[in-house]
């Protein structure tokens, strides 16, 4: 089984709050490179996905690179993130984005609001308490079907696998896509899922 050996902001800061610093921010925000790597991302989310349309959940939105492709694609979207000058940066681009924590979205969304959620590149920064959160949160805000991707950078191969379970436990099925799977550095996890009853991802 893989492990990444280098130690990552998500394994030095106990929150991304602590990291995104205001500057972080505005640098983030203004990385072309960082955009065009967002939108990629989410283009390959999108098409393991297979969906066209519909109204879509962005978790983690930062200043909203992929809230923003999916609206250009013809998706009806909603960002969120816990960092504040995050979601500034996303209202300025003209995102609609709330400062909620992606792990409250079953206490801040009704029943059935959403056909799909995505997250790209934050999912790393939950421990498997907070994605057992998400993914119960996940569950009451999604349509019944309705389909959920992330793409994420797990810390171990067993990392990547405990969080399949849990979605597996509570009515979700799917299954990981692992593009590059043998370039460390390369390596892109993705997780795409669907909502239903009963189901088994493995």
């Amino acid at each position: 089984m893989w492990k990444v050996k280098i130690d990552r902001p998500e394994e030095i800061y106990d929150s991304p709050i602590l990291y995104y610093t205001l500057e972080e921010v505005e640098k983030y925000s203004k990385s072309k490179s960082m955009k065009r790597k967002q939108e990629k991302l989410t283009a390959r989310l999108i098409e393991l996905m297979d969906i066209s349309e519909g109204k879509v959940l962005d978790m983690g939105c930062g200043p909203g690179f992929s809230s923003l492709f999916l609206e250009e694609m013809g998706f009806s979207v909603i960002g969120i993130d816990i960092v504040s000058d995050m979601i500034k940066k996303a209202v300025e681009n003209g995102i609609e984005a709330k400062e909620i924590d992606m792990k409250e979205i079953g206490e801040n969304f009704d029943e059935n609001s959403f056909d799909y959620i995505i997250s790209i590149s934050a999912f790393q920064w939950l421990d498997l308490e907070g994605v057992n959160k998400v993914v119960k949160g996940a569950k009451k805000i999604l349509k019944k079907g309705g389909r959920l991707g992330i793409q994420f950078y797990p810390k171990s191969e067993q990392d990547m696998i405990d969080i399949g379970r849990l979605f597996s436990r509570n009515g979700f099925e799917g299954n990981f896509i692992v593009d590059n799977e043998n370039s460390p550095r390369k390596r892109t996890i993705f997780l795409v899922l669907k909502s239903k009853n009963s189901s088994n991802i493995y």
